[in-house]
């Protein structure tokens, strides 16, 4: 038997599925992130909260991808997903 281990920052992963294979789609988010393919991640992160509109940990994630940004088009929509976070923790 074979074990696999997945390592993601959130608590809460979202799963889309490919063929026979789940793929978190948050992971594919962050990596997006990380390559620097900002309209890919802004996709795959709506995509996830179209599906899960109160996942607090998926709107703290993209508001704060959002404002890492640095740019000025994305602060208001950085604001509103991090209120929308505070909101659905309460």
């Amino acid at each position: 038997m074979h074990a696999r281990v997945l390592t993601i920052s959130i608590i809460s992963i979202t799963c889309s599925l490919l063929g026979d294979q789940q793929v978190p789609m948050l992971a594919q988010a962050q990596q997006y992130q990380q390559e620097g393919n900002i309209q890919a991640a802004i996709n795959t992160f709506e995509a996830i909260l179209a599906q899960e509109p109160t996942n607090a940990d998926v709107h703290f994630e993209y508001g704060s991808f959002l404002a890492g940004l640095d740019q000025q088009r994305y602060y208001e929509k950085a604001a509103t997903h991090m209120q929308v976070q505070a909101i659905h923790i309460l």
